[in-house]
């Protein structure tokens, strides 16, 4: 007969806790950031933020760029969309989005035309 057992596999020896809610110092966290030698303000640190691994999980997680200033904004408008803008005329800061909702948005921009070299 494929019975399950009515008791535990094990001897319980103690219960140390029981908890309604996880403890948030029990709780697993993730810390992100973004730090770009470019930006000399707060030591290049464009954004940091720390989540809930719990909050993630089956979630969607994803860095965009948004104009940095209403003018950034006015000048892509004015050139009919991003991809018709020169990369020169215009600062992107970094957003970090999980599923739809923006978790953190950088505090500086980049130039578009940003190029890196590897030394």
């Amino acid at each position: 007969m494929n019975i399950l057992p009515a008791g535990l596999q094990f001897k319980e020896i103690a219960i140390t806790n029981e908890y309604t809610t996880i403890p948030e110092e029990l709780r697993h966290k993730i810390k992100l950031s973004a730090v770009s030698k470019q930006v000399s303000a707060n030591n290049g640190q464009l954004f940091e933020i720390t989540l809930d691994a719990m909050k993630l999980s089956n979630q969607q997680m994803t860095i965009t760029y948004e104009p940095e200033t209403v003018a950034d904004q006015e000048t892509i408008n004015a050139w009919g969309g991003l991809d018709n803008t020169p990369a020169y005329l215009v600062r992107l800061r970094p957003v970090l989005k999980v599923g739809d909702q923006r978790a953190v948005v950088g505090k500086d921009g980049l130039p578009m035309d940003l190029t890196t070299s590897s030394p």
